[in-house]
């Protein structure tokens, strides 16, 4: 069956005439460009590009790690700064927000805390308890409004 199939078209292709016959080499190379274009260059472009995103993300992780390596490595951090990251890390978690990146502040008693699209109302009651069972208080904090209602970007220094 395939094989009259391919000898019908190669008879009907026979049949044509020349101009026809290049019309249609044009139009096969130009549907061969078009489906390379969508079907592999494009999707490869698009996984490149995550792929460096992700790459440059973890490069910034690497750094920051490296830069606080001294605080961590010979026990540099104090049991009340470290129990503080760990408090706030946890009770966060604990109460369905998610932090982006949070670190030990140098020289106090304290942690900077960063979160995004956290809900508004939780957020405040994470505070209160924080502040009323661990006596961890915020000392800055600054709230950036998102396109979602009741979902805020935060910047904390929180200080126990």
């Amino acid at each position: 069956m395939e094989l009259t199939r391919f000898a019908d078209i190669k008879t009907w292709y026979s049949t044509l005439g020349g101009s026809d016959r290049l019309a249609l080499k044009v139009l096969g190379g130009f549907l061969a460009i078009v489906a390379f274009i969508y079907l592999l260059w494009l999707p490869a472009q698009h996984y490149r590009a995550g792929a460096e995103a992700h790459y440059r993300e973890q490069m910034e992780l690497l750094a920051s790690m490296q830069t606080n390596r001294g605080l961590f490595a010979a026990g540099n951090v104090g049991t009340a700064t470290a129990s503080t990251l760990s408090l706030v890390a946890e009770s966060a978690k604990d109460n369905g927000l998610v932090l982006q990146n949070y670190e030990p502040v140098q020289g106090s008693n304290g942690v900077r805390v960063t979160m995004e699209n956290a809900k508004f109302d939780t957020l405040i009651v994470w505070l209160a308890a924080l502040a009323d069972s661990e006596r961890i208080e915020v000392v800055r904090m600054t709230l950036d409004k998102t396109a979602n209602d009741g979902m805020v970007n935060v910047n904390l220094e929180l200080r126990r």
